[in-house]
């Protein structure tokens, strides 16, 4: 009996040529999509980390820059308000630490999450 050509099994050439075109076109947009996601999560850590290492720069030279005026107070009443002022400016500049950081937290949370959740388009 002669063997119909259909019947005739081939290995497929790829994965995808195993399953349904559209669930290989929704796996190619997914792997695309954390492909981006990684990227944007990627650019976000280093626009950070260079945001974090210039305000550590910012804040070594508000120390140095006290050192130096304590250092030129000359009496205690002068010592004082130069502790109270840089003391202020301390505070205030931890309160802008703490919302960077809060907001780098909320951009990373929000970035990590679409590795994991495919976008709705």
């Amino acid at each position: 009996m002669a063997q119909r050509e259909t019947d005739v099994w081939t290995e497929p050439t790829s994965l995808f040529d195993m399953v349904p075109t559209d669930f290989a076109e929704m796996a190619k947009k997914r792997a695309a999509d954390f492909a981006d996601a990684q990227t944007e999560l990627i650019g976000k850590l280093q626009e950070a980390s260079e945001q974090w290492l210039g305000r550590m720069q910012v804040e070594a030279k508000s120390a140095n820059d006290f050192a130096s005026k304590l250092a030129a107070a000359g009496s205690i009443p002068n010592a004082m308000t130069t502790c109270q002022k840089w003391s202020s400016q301390w505070a205030k500049m931890m309160s802008e630490d703490q919302q960077h950081l809060l907001a780098d937290y909320r951009k990373f949370a929000e970035t990590s999450a679409r590795l994991f959740m495919p976008r709705v388009h």
